[in-house]
């Protein structure tokens, strides 16, 4: 007659009373981690990305250790704002394989 055979507590350990309608988004971690050691973010993003500007990092090193809230600022901005590395290192790969192709013609 309706009646769930799970009690209340069941649902809540063993999923089914928020789990389907929970979502975190891509960056939360990122992002909690930036807060906790903002060049710590920077780093990790820079090292997904192959390292294409490593000069990120230590401008957040030093904008923390004058204080907090610059290099948090800086870090957080980097990380949501700034531009996707992945693609401008894949623009600098096509650009060495036209340079390539352009020798190769001649």
């Amino acid at each position: 007659m309706g009646y769930d055979a799970y009690s209340t507590y069941d649902t809540v350990m063993h999923g089914g009373f928020i789990a389907e309608d929970l979502c975190i988004p891509e960056k939360f971690f990122l992002t909690l981690l930036t807060i906790f050691f903002p060049p710590l973010g920077v780093t990790y993003r820079q090292f997904r990305a192959g390292f294409p500007n490593p000069i990120e990092i230590f401008i957040s090193l030093i904008l923390t250790a004058m204080f907090y809230f610059p290099g948090l600022i800086y870090s957080l901005n980097k990380i949501n704002c700034g531009e996707d590395l992945t693609k401008s290192q894949k623009f600098y790969n096509d650009s060495e394989n036209n340079a390539q192709d352009d020798v190769n013609k001649d």
